[in-house]
C-alpha cells in the first residue's frame, strides 16, 4: 500500500491525541486539590495565625495646642477692628528608635486538617533600643501654648492573635504591661505600653526593652524603625526564601543552605531607608504610610517543591512519556515488522496515565518519594507483563520496562531538584532525541513504508 507508513503515523498521532485527555483530566485533579490545600490553608489561618509583620517600636506623644487667628474687619463706616479667635488643634509627636535590636529563634511545628498540613512556627523575640528625645521638646512653641498628654510605646502586628505571652516593657528600670490596640499611623493592629506624661524633669533618653513570643504562618517580616537597626535570626528550618528591600548580609544568606537549618541577619539605617522622614509623612498624613511598609524584609519559610507543585511538574513530563512510549512502540512495529494494534498503544498510554493518578492519591497520605516508589514499581510491572505479549518477546518486554524505570528514575531527580529542573529536563530531552535520531539514521523510511503492506504478524 502507497500511503501505508503515512497512514500508521497519523493513526499513532490520533492515539497520542486521544490519550493526552485522561492527562488533562489528571492535571484538573490536582489543581482541584491543590486548590483545596489553598482553601484549608486559608481556614487554619483565620482560626490560628496568619503571616506575621512586626513595625515599630515607635515612641508617640499626643498633645493639644492653641492657634489663635487674627482677623481685621472692617465696621459699616469702614474703620478696621482686630477679632482674635482660638483653636485648639490635636496632633502628635512620632520618635523613632536611635538603635533597635531584634533577635529571635524561629521554630517550626504542623497543623494537620484532615490530609492537609499548614506550617506554622513560633518565634520568641527580644526587642532592646534606646530612644533619644529631643531636650525641651514639651517647651516648642512656648509652654503655654502646648498641652502634651501620656506618650506611649507602640508596636504594629498584623495578627495579634499570635501573641503567646504577656509581654511587658522595661523602659529606664521600669516595668509597664503592654496592652492591646495600636492606635498609631501606619498599624492597624498591634500594642502598646503608656508610659505617662513625660516632663521637662525626666529623663529624655529611654532605655527599652520587651520579650515577644509571636506565633504566625510562613512568613515573618519586620519594619527597621530604628535610626540603626539590627535584626538577627536563626532557625532549624533548612529552607529560608528571603525577601523585601533589604536582603541579610551575604554570609548569612551561604549559611541559610546549611540542612540545620539557618542564621540570618540584617542591618538597616535611616540613610539606607530614609524611613524617619516617610513615617512622620505618615503621621502627618495617613494616606502617605504606603512607603512605611515598602521598607519591610524578612524571611519566608518554604518548601522548595511541595507536594502539589511536584505533582504538576510530574504531569507535566506525563505528556513525554507517553509520547516517548508512542514512539517508541511505532519504531519496533516498523522496524521489527510487528502488527501493534491502536488499542493496545491505548492500554499502553492509560497505563502511564494511571501512574500519575496513583501518585496524586497516594501521596497525599504518605511521602512522596514511598508514594513514587509504589506507583512506579506497579506501572512498570504491570507494563512490562503487557508488552511482552505485545511485542512477542520476554527479553524484549523486560528492556521496555527498564527503559521505562530509567525515565522514571530520572523524573524522579528532576521533581526534587529546585534549582537545576529546567536544565536537567533539557538535558533528557536532547538525550533522547539524540539516541532516536542515532538508532535511526541508517534507516530507509520508504522501504518501510512499503514493508508495511503486509506485516508479519506472529502468533
Amino acid at each position: 500500500m502507497k500511503f501505508a507508513l503515512a497512514k500508521r503515523i497519523a493513526l499513532v498521532l490520533l492515539t497520542g491525541i486521544g490519550l493526552m485527555i485522561p492527562m488533562m483530566m489528571i492535571k484538573g485533579l490536582i489543581a482541584e486539590r491543590q486548590a483545596a490545600q489553598r482553601g484549608v490553608l486559608s481556614e487554619i489561618a483565620q482560626s490560628s495565625t496568619g503571616e506575621q509583620s512586626v513595625v515599630g517600636p515607635v515612641l508617640l506623644v499626643p498633645y493639644k495646642r492653641k492657634v489663635v487667628h487674627t482677623q481685621f474687619i472692617k465696621d459699616d463706616r469702614g474703620a478696621e477692628k482686630e477679632k482674635k479667635t482660638e483653636q485648639v488643634v490635636e496632633d502628635m509627636l512620632a520618635f523613632l528608635p536611635e538603635t533597635l535590636a531584634i533577635e529571635g529563634d524561629v521554630g517550626t511545628f504542623e497543623k494537620r486538617r484532615g490530609i492537609y498540613t499548614a506550617r506554622l512556627y513560633s518565634a520568641p523575640l527580644k526587642f532592646k533600643g534606646r530612644f533619644v528625645l529631643p531636650k525641651g521638646y514639651t517647651a516648642q512653641g512656648g509652654a503655654s501654648a502646648f498641652d502634651f498628654g501620656a506618650a506611649r510605646l507602640v508596636l504594629g502586628i498584623a495578627d495579634p492573635r499570635g501573641i503567646k505571652n504577656s509581654p511587658e516593657l522595661s523602659v529606664n528600670e521600669t516595668r509597664v504591661a503592654f496592652v492591646s490596640g495600636a492606635h498609631a499611623p501606619g498599624m492597624a493592629s498591634g500594642v502598646h505600653a503608656p508610659l505617662g506624661v513625660l516632663g521637662d524633669a525626666q529623663t529624655h533618653t529611654l532605655d527599652f526593652a520587651f520579650d515577644l513570643d509571636l506565633q504566625g504562618m510562613e512568613r515573618l517580616w519586620f519594619v527597621p524603625t530604628g535610626k540603626g537597626t539590627e535584626v538577627s535570626l536563626k532557625s532549624n528550618w533548612p529552607h529560608p526564601s528571603f525577601f523585601g528591600r533589604y536582603l541579610p548580609e551575604p554570609k548569612a544568606r551561604g549559611e541559610a543552605a546549611q540542612a540545620e537549618g539557618f542564621s540570618a541577619q540584617w542591618r538597616t539605617s535611616h540613610f539606607s531607608t530614609n524611613l524617619a522622614a516617610q513615617y512622620y509623612e505618615c503621621v502627618a498624613a495617613a494616606n502617605k504610610c504606603g512607603a512605611v511598609l515598602s521598607n519591610g524584609f524578612g524571611v519566608a519559610l518554604i518548601q522548595p517543591a511541595d507536594l502539589y507543585q511536584q505533582l504538576e511538574r510530574s504531569a507535566k513530563y506525563g505528556f513525554l512519556f507517553i509520547g516517548l512510549t508512542l514512539i517508541a512502540f511505532f519504531l519496533y512495529e516498523v522496524l521489527k515488522r510487528l502488527a501493534i494494534h491502536p488499542i493496545q498503544y491505548g492500554f499502553v498510554g492509560v497505563a502511564l496515565a494511571m501512574f500519575y493518578l496513583l501518585l496524586t492519591s497516594l501521596s497525599e497520605h504518605i511521602r512522596f518519594d514511598i508514594a513514587y516508589g509504589i506507583a512506579s514499581a506497579a506501572c512498570i510491572g504491570l507494563l512490562t507483563f503487557y508488552v511482552s505479549h505485545v511485542l512477542h518477546s520476554l527479553l524484549r518486554g523486560v528492556g521496555f520496562g527498564a527503559l521505562l524505570a530509567t525515565l522514571y528514575a530520572a523524573l524522579y531527580v528532576l521533581l526534587r531538584s529546585e534549582d537545576h529542573s529546567l536544565l536537567l529536563g533539557s538535558l533528557l530531552l536532547f538525550g533522547l532525541l539524540a539516541v532516536v535520531m542515532v538508532g535511526t539514521r541508517k534507516v530507509n523510511w520508504y522501504r518501510v513504508g512499503e514493508g508495511l503492506a503486509a506485516p508479519n504478524r506472529e502468533a
